[in-house]
Order: structure tokens, then sequence, then C-alpha cells
């Protein structure tokens, strides 16, 4: 399932900024296990200045509202991408909310 899901975001992405009203539903809709999966994408787009930076800000205020699930799967995804693209490094930095943040440091002391 997990890989359809993947392969699936992945055209997603592939459609831009046509796609981003279905994105922000499942992003910032009820919890799903494709939400952090939406939510990655849109900081793709971001990351590649296909959406404005102030995307970023709007994520953070959404995650106050979102599952842990949703952070820590959203938190890993980042966490992979910061290994190949620094810019992955700069998002993990400006996401703010505390679960989220909690989220990174539980993945990274795992991993120690």
């Amino acid at each position: 399932m997990a890989t359809c899901q993947y392969a699936i975001f992945e055209v997603v992405y592939q459609l831009d900024i046509q796609a981003l009203a279905f994105l922000k539903s499942v992003a910032y809709g009820d919890y799903d296990w494709t939400q952090p999966t939406a939510l990655e994408v849109l900081i793709r787009l971001s990351v590649d200045g296909k959406l404005p930076n102030n995307i970023i800000r709007e994520i953070d205020i959404q995650l106050a509202d979102m599952r842990y699930e949703t952070h820590l799967y959203l938190a890993q995804g980042l966490l992979i991408r910061a290994k190949r693209d620094n810019r992955f490094e700069e998002i993990l930095q400006q996401l703010k909310n505390e679960d989220f943040q909690e989220a990174v440091t539980e993945i990274l002391s795992n991993k120690q």
C-alpha cells in the first residue's frame, strides 16, 4: 500500500500547482494515512519555488490540529530528504510546532 501511495503522490507532485486544491484537502483534512505525504509534496513544491514560502508557515499552523502520527511520518520524510538536499534542513528549522519538533527529536534519538 505504501508504495502505491508514494507513486500516486509522485504523480500528483508532477501535476505541480494544478493539484494544489487536492493536496491541501488531503494535507489539512481529517487524519488519513496519506496526510503526511500530501504535506511533504506541498513542501517539495515550495522548495522547488513553485509555491510561495508562506506555505511553510501555513503548514506549521495546521500541524497544531494534526495527530502525532502525521508529525512523525512527515518528520521522517523530511529528515530523509534533508540528507540529500540542504533545503529540507532549512524547512525542518522553519517548522516550529512543538509536536513536530518532538517527532524530529524522537526519530534522531532512535538512530543513535
